[in-house]
Formats: structure tokens, sequence, C-alpha cells
């Protein structure tokens, strides 16, 4: 008798590289707009419109509007944020604005002040954290 395993869905993070990285100490005004996957420590003030991941680690803070396919938020963010794929909120994520994605992940202790849309199909996820990553240095 065969048992079937339902393959498990990766992590979004799981098997990413960063062509791009802001460090934790680098402040950046003015918007980013084009392909690739970015990784951000520091603090940006402006809009983005990225065909890839974007990636705000704790220590991060945008003050902005957050367009990209995949979105992980572990920092903070003072805009909108529309994910085209997936979001996801880490438990250190703060978010003051609307949240747009046709899928949310978002951990325990994730907050945000604004209000959710989700796009066609709708799946919220609501999740404890059970791994450190990157987002959490």
């Amino acid at each position: 008798m065969k048992f079937f395993r339902r393959k498990q869905q990766r992590r979004t993070l799981d098997e990413i590289e960063f062509g791009t990285v802001l460090g934790e100490h680098l402040s950046y005004h003015g918007d980013f707009a084009g392909e690739g996957n970015y990784l951000v420590n520091g603090h940006v003030r402006g809009n983005c419109d990225i065909a890839g991941h974007l990636v705000l680690s704790a220590m991060a803070r945008w003050n902005g509007d957050v367009a990209a396919s995949h979105v992980v938020v572990a920092g903070e963010v003072v805009g909108d944020v529309y994910a085209s794929v997936k979001l996801e909120l880490k438990s250190t994520a703060r978010i003051r604005g609307s949240i747009t994605s046709p899928v949310i992940a978002m951990a325990e202790g994730a907050l945000y002040d604004g209000e959710i849309r989700m796009r066609p199909r709708p799946q919220l996820v609501r999740f404890n954290e059970k791994r450190s990553d990157i987002t959490n240095a």
C-alpha cells in the first residue's frame, strides 16, 4: 500500500537570490522600478514597482507605496502595499496603509492599520513563524 505525501509548498524566501541589497544604515530617497529581487534593510522614502521579489527585513522602514510580484514585510511600511502574486507579513511587520494581494500570509503579531483587498481567488493564511531567517536579522 502506497501513501502519498502532499508536497509542501516552499516559502517565498527559501530559494531566492537577491540582485540588490540595501544595507541597514542606508537611507534611499527615490523610486524603484524594474525587474529583479531586492532586499531592503535600511530606510527608503519613495515608491516602487518591481517585477520580482521585494523583502523588507525587520530593520527596514519604507515610506511610500510598494508594488511587486512577491512582497515579504518584516519591517515597517507607511503606504499601500500591492503584491500581484503573494504578500507575506512576518510577526514583526507594521503596515499603515492598504494591502492588496490574491494570497496573504500573516504571522501572529503582524500589525496593519488599513484595509485588506484580495483579488481573484482570495486566500488568507495565518501562521506562527517557526524558523528564523534573514528578515529577522
